[in-house]
């Protein structure tokens, strides 16, 4: 359940609900600050591996910055079930593709790489959040990577000015995403040739080309989506 989920049960149960564990990363979790009107109640984690890096922590933790904009929203498992299915449709896969790598730069996103992204999506079932929908999967992805690792730019992406991801297809305004070098933390003047921060829009990835991918090479983008885990069956 969600800690607003929790803080609305009786209090009998509130004061001894018994072995409580994360819905995302299954750790054993207390919940704390729940009649504080000073600080937001939450599930208190146990306290992260150093071995863990900041893409790979427990978003509902709330500690980590490049997960700051994911957590504890209100999910829909059978409306994820149909966006992770028809995202993975070979055209939509191969444009949204397309969309990550001129976004990411050119060599900076190797088939391995988006595999990554997928398995973090996976993880962290972005797919669910409640009211998603397909276009905004890419925008979402872009978030869960280290670009260009090694090289003289690495670089990643945040949101601009929000605290939700639902904000994306919620919000009564655009939001942005910028890309920052990851290595001096400044803002890299353009995204695709156009001015870093740039607005998110239902059209991005409309009509990117896919005609110069290789069918191999598309058959490996639809392969990422079949190696799903599906952390929410897993037992504590």
């Amino acid at each position: 359940m969600s800690i607003q989920e929790f803080a609305d049960k009786p209090a009998a149960f509130r004061n001894d609900p018994g072995q409580m564990f994360c819905l995302e990363c299954r750790a054993e979790v207390e919940a704390k600050a729940i009649a504080s009107v000073e600080v937001p109640a939450y599930f208190s984690h146990p306290p992260k591996h150093p071995n863990v890096s900041d893409l790979d922590d427990c978003s509902r933790a709330a500690r980590s910055r490049r997960l700051r904009w994911f957590g504890d929203d209100d999910r829909n498992e059978s409306s994820g079930r149909r966006v992770r299915q028809e995202f993975f449709d070979e055209s939509t896969v191969k444009s949204a593709y397309v969309f990550c790598l001129t976004y990411a730069g050119r060599g900076n996103l190797p088939l391995s790489k988006f595999q990554e992204m997928i398995d973090r999506a996976d993880r962290l079932d972005v797919w669910s959040y409640a009211g998603m929908e397909v276009w905004c999967v890419p925008h979402v992805l872009l978030l869960l990577a280290d670009f260009g690792v090694g090289t003289e730019r690495p670089c990643h992406f945040a949101l601009v000015r929000t605290s939700k991801l639902s904000a994306i297809w919620r919000g009564s305004s655009p939001v942005s995403i910028k890309k920052l070098f990851s290595d001096t933390g400044n803002e890299a003047k353009t995204i695709a040739g156009q001015p870093n921060p740039r607005a998110i829009s239902r059209s991005d990835v409309a009509g990117v080309d896919t005609s110069w991918m290789p069918a191999g090479f598309a058959r490996g983008l639809v392969a990422c989506g079949r190696r799903q885990r599906d952390w929410r069956s897993m037992k504590p």
